[in-house]
């Protein structure tokens, strides 16, 4: 059986495929320095709700921190990947968000059959599956930059995707349109 997952040519429909999966490994950096700040300012005692991913469970203080901990060492590893495209970086970006979104997952499902409040389990599922969302939308998308990375070649090199806009004063340029390049001739 043969899936053929979508590739994308842009992140969010705006941005090019490289800076948007740079942009998104700097706003995971972020978020999880803070809230990785927020975990260690609070004392360890208390009884909260460490929640990671939207984790349903009371996991620790300790596992917390060492789960956000090993989450900004990965997007590091995906920033670094997108910049230098390194495609092994890449890959073990997607090995390891698909194996916590399965642990999640399962944890999360588990978790949602011991609980007796009804409202808890409906919003508790809903930010999972919206959480399910977002990470299997980075994941093709940055399954879409490894495929362009492996799939480049020396000719594709820098593309003019404005090859075909051309911008002539007073009729004195002409333009020849040659393989996505273009040549100003002068007259």
């Amino acid at each position: 059986m043969v899936i053929e997952i979508p590739e994308f040519g842009r992140c969010c429909f705006c941005m090019p495929l490289r800076r948007g999966i740079a942009t998104y490994g700097y706003m995971n950096i972020v978020w999880s320095t803070l809230m990785l700040l927020m975990l260690i300012h609070y004392n360890p005692y208390l009884e909260f709700a460490y929640l990671y991913l939207n984790l349903l469970s009371y996991i620790g203080w300790e596992a917390s921190i060492a789960l956000y901990s090993v989450d900004i060492v990965v997007s590091f590893c995906l920033v670094i990947g997108t910049h230098l495209k390194n495609v092994k970086l890449l890959k073990a970006y997607v090995c390891y968000v698909v194996l916590t979104l399965l642990a999640l997952f399962t944890f999360n499902l588990v978790q949602s059959f011991k609980i007796i409040n009804f409202f808890f389990v409906i919003s508790s599922l809903t930010g999972l599956f919206i959480s399910l969302c977002i990470h299997v939308y980075i994941l093709i998308l940055v399954w879409s930059l490894i495929r362009k990375i492996e799939t480049a070649t020396a000719e594709d090199g820098y593309q003019n995707q404005l090859h075909q806009f051309v911008n002539l004063e007073d009729g004195e340029n002409i333009v020849i349109e040659k393989d996505s390049t273009t040549i100003p001739v002068e007259t």
